[in-house]
């Protein structure tokens, strides 16, 4: 998520690290054993 907001956003690593810490959603798709899926989003309205 932070190389990705570098590269589209212009974001560098702290200003990236500010914004995930703020407006990053978690969500957990599957817990199985040590399989587990994950997604972490950020709503496009914060990123403009």
């Amino acid at each position: 998520m932070g190389r990705w907001l570098g590269e589209d956003y212009g974001l560098d690593r702290r200003a990236a690290s500010h914004v995930m810490g703020q407006v990053v959603r978690y969500d957990v798709g599957n817990v199985f054993n040590p399989a587990f899926t994950l997604a972490c989003r950020i709503a496009k309205r914060w990123l403009r």
